[in-house]
């Protein structure tokens, strides 16, 4: 699976509707409804979470797959400290750091992408489409 954080991944994209998703993916294993009133597409086997925002759009996305490359590398299975460092270089941003014990989240918020790691790993690499100054969404094109 390829990470492209300004597109989404594989043939997947922000701004896609649910069922232009389907046509490519199948059905989703589960779907359920979040705290944000996002329709959650969850491909088990995939390891993916594809969240559906209010507007019918694609505009979150959840990468499981400890498999999947981001920039030519895996995230899973490089160094904590390296990957912060390049997402930061790459993003021109720092991370913020939200320490909830056992899980830990790295934010980039300007740039809409959070690392989730659990016990000291990595376990969801999750990221947004981006928005512009007036705080609307930057869909990939087509």
């Amino acid at each position: 699976m390829l990470i492209q954080l300004d597109r989404g991944v594989d043939d997947i994209a922000f701004g896609m509707s649910e069922p232009e998703i389907v046509k490519i993916l199948g059905e989703p294993s589960k779907v359920y409804f979040d705290v944000n009133e996002s329709r959650n597409l969850a491909y088990h086997k995939l390891k993916l979470v594809l969240k559906i925002e209010p507007d019918g759009r694609l505009g979150w996305i959840e990468v499981h797959d400890k498999e999947a490359v981001w920039d030519g590398i895996n995230p899973w299975s490089t160094n904590q400290k390296t990957l912060l460092k390049r997402l930061s270089e790459r993003l021109s941003e720092p991370y913020e750091l939200d320490d909830y014990g056992s899980m830990e989240s790295y934010c980039f918020s300007e740039s809409w992408v959070e690392l989730q790691y659990k016990v000291g790993e990595l376990s969801t690499f999750n990221f947004g489409v981006r928005y512009d100054e007036n705080d609307e969404p930057m869909w990939p094109n087509a």
